[in-house]
């Protein structure tokens, strides 16, 4: 929370008054077919959306707000698993290639490579604006 708080300190002192911050983040368990190490990994490294706008309330921002946009996921299972084979998100880094492909089993156990995953993107925008003072 310390990084976060500076990072917005440091963002509120260069902004001209007006300005308007914007913060996109994701739930910190979001509904997304992951492996169950996978998910711990997420949620460990993902702080929750009340710690980005207690921060900018701490920086001085007014006007915060947080908003989710919810839209529907649908893609093949063999797309998804390939891009969990590609590490798309930072999640994914730490885990060994046999890791992976364990992880890769058991998001696709029970599934056929022809079925889809499906679920509900959810990102949680926070913006604040620097008012004049």
């Amino acid at each position: 929370a310390d990084k976060v708080e500076a990072l917005y300190e440091g963002i509120y002192g260069q902004m001209k008054d007006g300005g308007v911050c914007m913060t996109i983040t994701r739930p910190t368990d979001p509904p997304y077919p992951l492996f169950e190490a996978a998910r711990r990994v997420w949620t460990s490294r993902q702080p929750p959306v009340c710690v980005f706008e207690a921060a900018m309330r701490k920086a001085g921002f007014d006007d915060v707000d947080v908003r989710e946009w919810r839209y529907p996921i649908r893609c093949r299972l063999a797309r998804w698993l390939a891009l969990i084979r590609a590490r798309f998100w930072s999640t994914f880094h730490g885990f060994s290639d046999d890791e992976l492909e364990a992880g890769v089993k058991e998001v696709a156990k029970g599934k056929d490579a022809c079925d889809f995953v499906e679920f509900e993107e959810c990102l949680l925008c926070v913006t604040a604006r620097k008012n004049v003072k």
